[in-house]
């Protein structure tokens, strides 16, 4: 959306230098504090309907988005479609996790991680191929029909992985997800987390703390952090 911000400014006669870079900064503050919310939820009611609702989420504010008559209604929509981006940043981990042993997890890790290192240098190309072609809306356009995309994919594809859930819904049973995806995930629920009754706030509480002392106290996390802030900064500023 950056090479677009000219067109937008235009628009909607936007005056201001920084009510402008809001329009694009919004989403990256929605993409930190999304996972506050949805990653506890994840937890509680498993990662599928999560990422569906992420989904759904994210086309509908995206549509908001083509549509918005004002700035105020822009911001807003922006705000909320990156609520919904943001969820695989915080659960697409998790789900690779579920779904492999530690010793066989580090190619679809780094398969998932790659996506997030090239979008940011090939997202401005994009956007600015959409810019000068066919205008800046597009560029949200583009954005519903990928989620729309995601959202159909995930319903009809995407099972439950959260191996909690799953030993909840169906007891001992342990072979339909083996089978499904021929892995050799081991299903070593936690029963304890099974049969927790641990409130939202509480669950939402170690969620926001969790990130700070990982990126506090792991290097490895502070470097890969660090990379990745700055490679948003210079591909957007």
């Amino acid at each position: 959306m950056a090479p677009g911000l000219p067109e937008l400014a235009e628009k909607y006669n936007i005056k201001s230098d920084t009510v402008l870079a809001l329009t694009l900064t919004i989403y990256l503050l929605a993409w930190a504090l999304g996972p506050l919310a949805f990653t506890p939820l994840s937890e509680m009611y498993g990662r599928r309907w999560v990422i569906n609702i992420s989904s759904v989420i994210c086309t509908a504010f995206s549509i908001g988005c083509i549509f918005a008559k004002s700035t105020g209604e822009l911001i807003a929509f922006r705000f909320l479609a990156g609520i919904g981006a943001s969820t695989p940043i915080s659960i697409a981990g998790a789900v690779i996790a579920d779904l492999y042993i530690l010793e066989e997890r580090a190619p679809a890790s780094a398969i998932h991680g790659l996506g997030l290192l090239i979008g940011p240098p090939t997202g401005p190309i994009m956007g600015g191929y959409l810019t000068q072609t066919v205008g800046v809306r597009y560029g949200f356009v583009l954005t519903a029909a990928l989620g729309a995309v995601a959202l159909v994919l995930g319903v009809l594809l995407l099972p439950e992985t959260d191996h909690a859930i799953i030993r909840s819904k169906h007891g001992s049973q342990r072979g339909g997800l083996m089978r499904l995806f021929n892995t050799k995930a081991e299903m070593s629920v936690d029963d304890e987390r099974t049969q927790s009754s641990t409130p939202l706030m509480g669950s939402a509480r170690e969620a926001a703390i969790r990130p700070l002392v990982l990126l506090t106290r792991s290097p490895i996390c502070f470097i890969l952090s660090f990379y990745g802030a700055l490679l948003v900064h210079v591909s957007l500023f």
